[in-house]
């Protein structure tokens, strides 16, 4: 049973340009080696120039190519051999490590491209995308709560989206959804998550675990290294603090809203604000 399940593990799809287009295949490989960058995209090459495909390539959390070595100078060089009708789009959650990528004029990436920033949805707007999801099962929410705890939960979509249908599926839930059963959905909530974010905030150094408590609960905090704040944590200098804080924010951890620092996930803000 072993063998068969170790033989399983090693069977991989295979994408392969031929006479008549792109085949797909089921192929057993004794290596577990996924297809190098270069290797996918002399296929995206051969597509466009051998079969007259048009290209549209869309790289998610491009943000992520800053940790890993020569990474920028090996995808410039990539983009650079793709000719012909293509477009390529990098997408990214995490505005200040795109920026050096393309704009620090040792990058690689330097100036490639332009860039476009992908405003908030307004209230409104996702409201109605929240009340689509509810009508699926006759529930009806007021944009009074709606604008309410879209704004509690950073505006984060999926956040949002998992306290609505969280919200939505407990048991004996009203139709329509009033604020004192959401605020007590919430409490619900934060309260089944409890072990989960123990359990993540287990895995932060101590000066880190103190960071992150004096933010959620005195942030949002405009200057985190002024005095205002750092003596909410006397024990750690502010060139320490500075460190944690940069490195928060390139691991998602913090995010900066309306030029304010704030931790990302909001059910964590709220576990740290009220259990530590």
């Amino acid at each position: 049973m072993l063998d068969l399940l170790r033989g399983i593990k090693n069977i991989h799809p295979i994408i392969q340009a031929s006479e008549t287009g792109v085949e797909l295949s089921l192929r057993h490989q004794k290596k577990d080696r996924p297809p190098t960058v270069k290797e996918t995209f002399e296929l995206i090459k051969y597509l466009m120039d051998e079969k007259g495909f048009e290209v549209l390539l869309v790289l998610d959390e491009f943000q992520e190519i800053a940790s890993i070595p020569k990474a920028q100078h090996i995808l410039r060089n990539c983009f650079e051999e793709l000719t012909g009708k293509r477009s390529i789009v990098t997408l990214g959650s995490k505005a200040h490590l795109l920026q050096k990528i393309f704009s620090s004029p040792k990058s690689p990436l330097y100036q490639w491209g332009f860039f476009m920033e992908i405003k908030e949805f307004p209230l409104e707007i996702y409201h109605k995308y929240i009340q689509e999801r509810l009508d699926l099962g006759g529930f009806f929410l007021d944009f009074e709560f709606s604008k309410l705890f879209q704004e509690k939960l950073n505006r984060e979509p999926e956040a949002i989206n998992k306290f609505f249908d969280y919200a939505a599926t407990r048991e004996n839930a009203p139709k329509k959804l009033d604020l004192k059963y959401l605020l007590e959905t919430f409490e619900n909530y934060v309260e089944n998550v409890r072990s989960f974010y123990s359990e993540l905030f287990a895995h932060f150094s101590t000066n880190e675990r103190a960071v992150l408590v004096a933010l959620a609960k005195n942030g949002p905090v405009a200057n985190i290294t002024g005095k205002d704040f750092s003596s909410k944590i006397p024990h750690l200098s502010r060139e320490g603090l500075r460190k944690i804080a940069s490195r928060f924010l390139d691991e998602g951890t913090f995010i900066v809203i309306n030029e304010k620092f704030c931790i990302n996930d909001p059910y964590f803000r709220t576990h740290l604000a009220r259990f530590h």
